[in-house]
C-alpha cells in the first residue's frame, strides 16, 4: 500500500511544480474535442445546431478533460519516486528507487556484520533488518542461511582472527561472499563489527571500505549482474550520516569502481519506504547530484569529492 507514500510532505512538496498538468492537459483536450466539432459541423450542419449552446456538452468536454489531466499528474507524480542516468560513453546505469529491494530484478547487496551472525532474534539480527527479511523470504530459518554463508566463506580467502567479545570466528571488515538461493543471488559485505552486547557498530570507513570490495569481488565475478543495493549503514550500524549523505557515498564510490572496470550494467539504490516518508529526502536534488557525476566520468574526471563534505547537503 503506496498512498502514505503518495500523502507525504516530501512527495507532495516534489510533485507540486506538477499541478499545472491537470489545467495544460485539459486545456488541450478541450482545444481537441473543440476541433472535431468544428469540423464535423462544417460537414453537418445539423451537428453545429446541435451543439450550438449545448452546455451539458460543454461541461462533459471540460470534466473529462480534467480527468485525464488528473491521471496524466499521478503518472508524473509516480515517476518522480524513481530518478536515473547513465555513464555518458559507458553503458552503465544508475537509478534511485523508492521502494523495496524484493520488488527489483538483481542481485541483492546485504551489509552483515564481521562474524556472519545470523541468530534473530537473540542474536544481533533483527527480523525487521534487511538480512532478517531476507532470511524470512528464502529461508525456513537463520540457520539455513548461516550453512550457506559458512560454505562460502570456506571458499574464499579472508584474514580470519578470534573476537574475545563475541568469542565467533571474525572475518575483516569488507568481507564479501556470494549466495545463490532460489535462482536469488545476494551479495553479503561485513561493514558491522560485533560488540560486547552482542550489538553492532560501524563507521563510514567500514561502508567505503566494503563497497570498494564488493566492486571488486563483482568484477571478479564477470557476469554483468544488475546490482541492488540499499542505503547501508544508516539503520541498526548507527553511523552517525544522513540517508542522502549516504547514497552521495554510494554513487561516488561505484562511479569510481566503473573507471577501474565495468562490473555490472545498472546498479539501483533502493530508499525505503519508510525512510523516503520520515526522513524527507529530497529524490529530485539526489538525481541532480548524480546527473552530474555522470557526465564526470565521461570528462574522466575521477578525482571525486567525498560526499559527506560536499556542499550541497
Amino acid at each position: 500500500m503506496r498512498l502514505p507514500i503518495y500523502l507525504s510532505k516530501r512527495h507532495l512538496k516534489n510533485c507540486r511544480k506538477y499541478i499545472i498538468t491537470v489545467i495544460t492537459t485539459a486545456c488541450y483536450v478541450y482545444s481537441g474535442c473543440w476541433l472535431s466539432i468544428e469540423i464535423l459541423s462544417h460537414f453537418r450542419p445539423t451537428f453545429e445546431q446541435w451543439s450550438r449552446g449545448n452546455h451539458r456538452m460543454f461541461m462533459i468536454i471540460v470534466l473529462i478533460g480534467l480527468v485525464i489531466g488528473i491521471f496524466h499528474f499521478l503518472q508524473k507524480c509516480v515517476k518522480t519516486l524513481s530518478v536515473s542516468h547513465k555513464l555518458e560513453g559507458q553503458d552503465i546505469s544508475i537509478e534511485i528507487r523508492v521502494g523495496s529491494i524484493f520488488n527489483v530484478d538483481g542481485s541483492f547487496v546485504i551489509s552483515t556484520n564481521t562474524t556472519f551472525d545470523t541468530d534473530m532474534p537473540a542474536g544481533p539480527i533483527t527480523p525487521r533488518s534487511l538480512q532478517g527479511q531476507f532470511i524470512n523470504k528464502y529461508y525456513s530459518n537463520s540457520a539455513h542461511l548461516e550453512q550457506d554463508l559458512t560454505n562460502a566463506l570456506n571458499n574464499e580467502e579472508n584474514v580470519v582472527y578470534n573476537n574475545e567479545q563475541t568469542e565467533k570466528t571474525q572475518y575483516e571488515v569488507g568481507t564479501v561472499v556470494k549466495i545463490s538461493v532460489e535462482e536469488q543471488i545476494a551479495y553479503f559485505v561485513a561493514i558491522d563489527e560485533v560488540n560486547e552486547l552482542s550489538g553492532v557498530e560501524s563507521s563510514l570507513d567500514n561502508v567505503r571500505k566494503g563497497l570498494g570490495s564488493l566492486w571488486y569481488y563483482v568484477g571478479k565475478q564477470g557476469v554483468l549482474d544488475a546490482l541492488v543495493i540499499p542505503v547501508l549503514g544508516t539503520g541498526h550500524s548507527g553511523i552517525p550520516v544522513s540517508r542522502e549523505q549516504m547514497i552521495l557515498e554510494i554513487i561516488t564510490s561505484f562511479i569510481a569502481g566503473c573507471t577501474e572496470k565495468k562490473f555490472c550494467e545498472k546498479l539501483t539504490i533502493i530508499v525505503s519506504e519508510d525512510d523516503y516518508r520520515k526522513h524527507d529526502i529530497a529524490l529530485e536534488d539526489l538525481g541532480s547530484y548524480l546527473k552530474l557525476y555522470c557526465r564526470e566520468v565521461h570528462k574522466k574526471t575521477y578525482d571525486i569529492i567525498s560526499p559527506v563534505d560536499n556542499p550541497i547537503y
